[in-house]
């Protein structure tokens, strides 16, 4: 991989990231890999290398930590020699401001009629090019605005990257069930109530006493999560109201873990 996103790569990998998004590394994208229609990975492609271009870009320039992360993208995609110059281009081109943000929101709106999975693969990748150097307002501002324009939830102006993921699963939970047999679906997600818990009443969600510390928290949030995940209930063949119980359930537990950790200052 020649230029500067190859030369950048080895790097990126070894220096660039935190424990948090290291974890990223690990994936593999399997929704890309057994996408068997052509033209639906190669708009994929196309999609995710210019959305990373915006989202690298809206803070005025791009830095070598997310050319490198483009980079890896890339790889990790397992993209040949005439793929991976193709998603250079795009990526340059978007950066460059020659992709309207229309053209990014249809392109990536197609990847959704096509393809859910696909679709919550590139918001992932998304989110992850705009956390690598700093999470910015801009970056929210323009994140929200995709979202909004495809039919996701918009991120909280306090931005929660905890609530950002359990909306963006819920919303993908509900689709899949809408669109099981390749149906149509809908544009239906209902954001979780304004009604905010007291402290009590959010440790009582997270099964804690109030005089739980951080890692305790964290701990229960997680394992809270990963049990009511829907992608998990929709793998088990749950019904729908098995589904919408765990949807509910996730945005109390995302809900309950916010405010303990705005409180605390956490």
């Amino acid at each position: 991989m020649a230029g500067p996103f190859g030369c950048l790569l080895g790097m990126f990998i070894g220096n660039f990231f935190d424990k948090g998004l290291q974890a990223h590394l690990s994936q593999k994208y399997p929704a890309y890999s057994l996408e068997k229609r052509p033209q639906v990975q190669q708009a994929f492609i196309k999609t995710i290398s210019c959305l990373m271009g915006l989202i690298a870009k809206a803070d005025n320039r791009v830095s070598e930590s997310e050319l490198a992360y483009a980079a890896y993208i890339f790889k990790a995609l397992k993209l040949n020699q005439e793929q991976i110059e193709n998603a250079q281009q795009w990526f340059t081109t978007s950066k460059n401001g020659q992709v309207s943000l229309e053209d990014h929101i249809r392109m990536l709106s197609y990847i959704k009629d096509m393809n859910l999975k696909l679709c919550k693969t590139a918001l992932d990748i998304s989110f992850t090019m705009a956390k690598i150097d700093h999470l910015s307002h801009k970056k929210v501002a323009l994140l929200n605005q995709i979202l909004s324009a495809t039919g996701f939830s918009k991120i909280e102006p306090l931005f929660n990257s905890q609530d950002f993921w359990q909306n963006v699963h819920a919303e993908y939970a509900h689709r899949q069930h809408q669109t099981h047999g390749n149906q149509g679906y809908r544009s239906s997600y209902a954001p979780p109530s304004s009604n905010k818990p007291s402290l009590q009443q959010a440790f009582s969600t997270l099964n804690l006493d109030i005089t739980a510390n951080q890692t305790e928290v964290k701990k229960a949030y997680r394992k809270l999560m990963s049990k009511y995940h829907p992608d998990k209930i929709i793998a088990k063949g749950a019904s729908q109201k098995d589904l919408q119980t765990a949807t509910e359930k996730t945005q109390q537990i995302s809900k309950a873990y916010s405010i303990i950790c705005e409180t605390k200052g956490w």
